[in-house]
This record gives structure tokens, sequence and C-alpha cells, in this order.
């Protein structure tokens, strides 16, 4: 029994020396992941950086939502890492995941959904991700799995939802979304988005003075010379078409509506950008300071969709207000003058 006793009492001196050293941490610490710490679990990773502390201390920054890879949360400490990679540990929690109720139905038949999607999920799983377990994927959710059961529940079905994710939003963007219930409709929404006929339009918030529309016309290319996504040579990669509309226009930032007149990877992003107005809080496409702020995602709503019904061809058009969190940055932004 006294033996029982020394050891809980020890692993008491190990959990308040590990709960001290993790709530030590004053500032986000960044870790570039190089060829050293590839192929290491990011428990690893954070152990070697940070030294002098337990496997249990490591673990407990992921489980208490301190820890993001590539921008996104991570809560698995056994995941591998891929060098050029990069692990924030941050000083405070991250917010948790969207859940099913934060993800809305705008419009449901038989044929196509229209769905209001959070920020903070990706529309769908990347291809590795695809063979986590049901309980590894349930700590970081995407759309094309919380989708199905807001419609089973709306239509009062067990059955899985079959559905067809036609074209993606980046995690960190919110709005309105199109999916597709039929191999039919999948195919028709397909052909909308190929010829350009769906109408696209978003809201985002922006450095600097905007102060007249204009058209942004590029070449995006996957590589632009420093591992990037941007613009390249005319002739090279894909031509995207942005219409910028300003709404709201101050010294140093600016309320704009962009319509897609082609819908490519970022575009919205890298085009406000290059043209020396990155998005509030676009950690890849922004400015030095928008890198570090862990907590704020890129001031992008996606607030108007409009498509001919792809089996009925009847004219839709749906929009999504602007997200309170960026409704929130706007009143913050005009209160600083």
């Amino acid at each position: 029994m006294g033996k029982r006793r020394e050891s809980g009492a020890t692993d008491d001196v190990h959990a308040v020396r590990d709960a001290r050293a993790a709530a030590a941490l004053a500032d986000d610490l960044a870790i570039d992941i190089d060829a050293e710490l590839a192929g290491r679990t990011t428990t690893e990773a954070i152990r070697l950086v940070l030294g002098r502390i337990s496997w249990r201390a490591a673990r407990a920054y992921v489980q208490a939502r301190r820890v993001s890879i590539n921008g996104a949360p991570s809560l698995d400490p056994a995941r591998r890492l891929t060098e050029g990679e990069r692990v924030v540990v941050h000083a405070a929690p991250l917010a948790p995941p969207p859940a099913l109720e934060d993800l809305a139905i705008l419009h449901l038949d038989e044929s196509v959904v229209v769905f209001d999607k959070p920020a903070g999920i990706a529309t769908e799983r990347f291809a590795a991700e695809r063979r986590w377990p049901a309980r590894r994927k349930a700590l970081q959710p995407v759309a094309e799995e919380l989708l199905p059961a807001a419609i089973a529940r709306r239509e009062g079905v067990r059955a899985r939802v079959q559905l067809t994710m036609v074209h993606r939003l980046d995690r960190e963007t919110s709005g309105v979304m199109v999916a597709a219930r039929t191999e039919r409709a999948a195919q028709g929404l397909i052909a909308l988005f190929a010829r350009h006929e769906i109408h696209r339009a978003y809201e985002a918030i922006c450095r600097g003075r905007v102060a007249a529309a204009r058209t942004i016309r590029s070449h995006l290319v996957r590589d632009r010379g420093d591992g990037v996504r941007g613009s390249g040579d005319e002739g090279e990669g894909q031509l995207a078409v942005t219409h910028v509309e300003p709404l709201e226009a101050h010294e140093t930032w600016s309320h704009v509506r962009c319509r897609l007149e082609t819908g490519r990877t970022h575009q919205i992003r890298i085009h406000l950008a290059e043209a020396g107005h990155p998005l509030f809080g676009d950690k890849r496409y922004g400015r030095p300071e928008d890198a570090h702020a862990a907590s704020e995602r890129h001031a992008l709503h996606a607030v108007e969709l409009a498509f001919a019904h792809p089996e009925t061809r009847a004219p839709m058009t749906f929009r999504s207000p602007l997200a309170r969190d960026l409704e929130r940055l706007l009143a913050r932004l005009r209160a600083e003058g």
C-alpha cells in the first residue's frame, strides 16, 4: 500500500510540474519542420524544441487545443510531420471546432443542398485523413461529414445521406455553398462551374484603401518562385479574374465585395494581396503581423451564390449575411478610426 501511495504522490508531482510547464509559455512558438524533425510525431517535435518537458506535458499542449499545423488546429499527438510544415504551440487554447449546429441549411430538395459553412472546418478531407478512425475524425470535423448528418436530422432519417461536394471553400472562409444529392445534379453543377455560369460574390476586409472599383486579371501558378501560389507570366497557369468593388474605404483598411469570374484556388486572397491589399488575418499571403495572428482567421465570407437548378433549370439565388466575427472586426476597425 505504501508503495502505491508513493507512486501516486510521484504522479501528482509530475502532473503539477507538467501543468506549470504548459502554462509557462508566454507567447506563441512557431516550429518550422526541417529534415531533422520530418517523420517525427507532433509530440516528439514539441519535446525536442521546448526541451525539459515530459511526454505528458507535450501531449497536454495538443489535448488542450494549443497546437496548430499549417494554420489548422491539431488534436492528434501522434500525427507524423512533413518537411516544410509549420507547427505552432499557442500560449492560449484555440477555439473549439464548429459543431453540427453551426452548419445551417439554406435550401434542401431531392437534388441539391445549399448551406452556410462556418469558418474553422475544411470542405473535404485530405486523402491521408480519409483513413483516420471515426474518433480521430470527430476531433477535426469537415463539411462533407457534418452536412449528411445535418440533412438526416432535418429529414428525420437514420440512413446515411450521400452527397457530392462540387466546389470548395478554404477552411477559414465562411459562407454559402452548394452540394449535390444525385449524380445527375453533381454533373450538372460541375458543368455550370466549368462554364463559369454560377454567380459567386464574397465580402472581404483587407488592408489599405481600395478607393475605386477595379478588375484584377492574372494567370495563377502553383509556385511563383517561393513555394507559394501566385501570379505568373501571361500564358502560364490558369487565367483568374476578380471584380472588386469597395463597400467602405478608409486610410488603413477597406471592406470590399469581390465577384468571381473564375474560381481558382485562393484567387481572391492572392489578387488582393498582390494589389497591396492583403486580407486581415491571412497567414499565407498577408503581412508579417497576420502570420502570428493565430486566433484571427482570414477575413473572407461567401455572401452570395446564384445558379440554375441542375435538374429543373429554375433560377436560384442564396445569400449569407457577413459572419459575426467579421462584423465584430468591422466594428473594431471603425471604432479605431
